[in-house]
């Protein structure tokens, strides 16, 4: 049961995160097009990801499928659907999104196999417009989560709880920002007020982020994750560090393929400078 709570505990924190952006004075709202650097407008997306190597050690399509993944958007470039696949094309995970007329989620439902229904989150928003709750619903056991939000002046989210079925708290966390309302350093602590992590950020004049670092309970350095990117915003670089300097993780990105709007349909992914990934993407748009 604990680890069931720890599970949706992150969930809800997830989300949460995911809406700071919209809720600054200081950002603009960000459709999902925006956040994944998608040009044009996308009526769906469909992402598979191979991992079958060939004599010669290239990456080549074949029956090796590491991810397949389907998104939909709305006319506004947001998402509808997010669906999962198996490697026999068998749909495994679905979460669907619904909005008011103000483009705001309104529900949010995640299915597991066969569609049923695992858990469903509600949010709710004051009178100016900006989320302060988000109730989670949770098919197996019928248990309730909930998580509430506290702004400053600026419209940054800077602390929130989140609260088990029982009403006893879970988690608290809080966020710090920079002036253009990006989140700098979030810390989460337990029900009891210790600490459980934190993390902090850096991010490039396009408020990507470049650099994020984690840290264990005692304050010391977990690991760090360094990210580069090209003029068109796609991340070409991607390095994970061990506490001490070494590198555990490098990825490259090379894009080979672009469509008519200039998103990438092809790209392969190196490890240390072997090919690893092949990626393509099937785009289609609104007409």
């Amino acid at each position: 049961m604990k680890e069931m709570y720890k599970w949706y505990t992150v969930l809800i924190l997830l989300s949460v995160l995911n809406f700071t952006a919209c809720n600054t004075e200081n950002t603009t709202h960000k459709n999902d097009l925006i956040e994944q650097n998608l040009n044009g407008n996308v009526k769906s997306l469909k992402k598979i990801t191979y991992t079958e190597v060939d004599e010669f050690g290239n990456v080549i399509k074949g029956e090796n499928i590491l991810t397949n993944k389907y998104y939909t958007f709305n006319r506004e470039g947001y998402k509808t659907n997010e669906i999962w696949y198996d490697s026999r094309g068998k749909m495994v995970k679905k979460n669907t999104f619904d909005y008011d007329d103000n483009f705001r989620m309104m529900e949010n439902k995640y299915y597991g196999i066969n569609e049923t229904l695992e858990t469903k989150i509600l949010f709710t928003y004051d009178d100016s417009g900006k989320e302060i709750e988000r109730k989670i619903l949770v098919t197996e056991g019928n248990q309730v989560f909930k998580g509430v939000v506290n702004y400053d002046t600026n419209g940054n989210i800077i602390e929130g709880a989140i609260y088990k079925s029982d009403g006893s708290i879970e988690n608290k966390f809080i966020f710090n920002h920079d002036k253009r309302g990006n989140i700098i350093e979030e810390i989460f602590f337990k029900f009891d007020g210790s600490i459980e992590g934190k993390s902090t950020f850096k991010f490039d004049d396009m408020g990507r982020i470049i650099e994020h670092n984690t840290f264990n309970t005692d304050g010391t350095l977990n690991n760090k994750t360094i990210s580069k990117y090209d003029d068109n915003g796609n991340e070409v670089e991607f390095k994970m560090f061990s506490p001490d300097g070494t590198i555990f993780n490098e990825t490259t990105t090379i894009y080979e393929l672009f469509d008519i709007n200039n998103n990438w349909i092809k790209s392969i992914d190196y490890k240390y400078g072997v090919p690893n990934y092949l990626n393509e993407r099937i785009i289609e748009y609104f007409e």
